[in-house]
């Protein structure tokens, strides 16, 4: 049952932004590649960061899926112990990414406004003993996933 959830984790995340929803990295690394006071060069960069993201995070879960595939924990327990050991520390690479790229200066607020809706909802999936379906950790990001692709940030973007 386990690993059909992490099947299940990975599938919506690969469908939901094409590429995933993240995962660790140095995802600092793009920067310094653009002028991120241009809103499609931001975009663009802070967009690749996350698509990367989105590559390691699915590497990350099946590992912790195969690692911890032998725990007799009930199934929901075992789903929210992957989104808290994976999923929530993606979103947090990726808003630390996209803080450290900047972006255009008349854009700071609304950025920043998303990027507190992101981890508002990254710290209360983290404070969850139990999750049923990605669908309602998409849930919990609704707000920061709705301002994301309103934006432009649709590889940051959970669902």
């Amino acid at each position: 049952m386990f690993i059909r959830l992490t099947i299940a984790l990975v599938a919506a995340a690969v469908v939901a932004t094409g590429s995933g929803c993240g995962g660790g990295g140095d995802s600092g690394a793009s920067a310094a590649q653009g002028d991120t006071s241009d809103k499609a060069t931001f975009l663009k960069l802070a967009n690749a960061v996350c698509a990367k993201e989105g590559k390691d995070m699915i590497k990350e879960a099946n590992g912790y899926a195969k690692r911890h595939s032998s725990e007799k924990l009930p199934e929901d327990v075992s789903f929210a112990k992957l989104v808290k050991a994976v999923v929530v520390p993606t979103v947090e690479a990726e808003i630390a990414a996209v803080r450290k790229l900047g972006g255009p200066p008349k854009d700071k607020k609304q950025i920043e406004a998303t990027l507190a809706a992101q981890q508002a909802a990254a710290d209360d999936v983290s404070k969850l003993k139990s999750l049923k379906s990605f669908d309602e950790v998409e849930e919990h990001f609704s707000k920061g996933t709705k301002r994301l692709k309103s934006y432009g940030l649709t590889e940051c973007a959970l669902g």
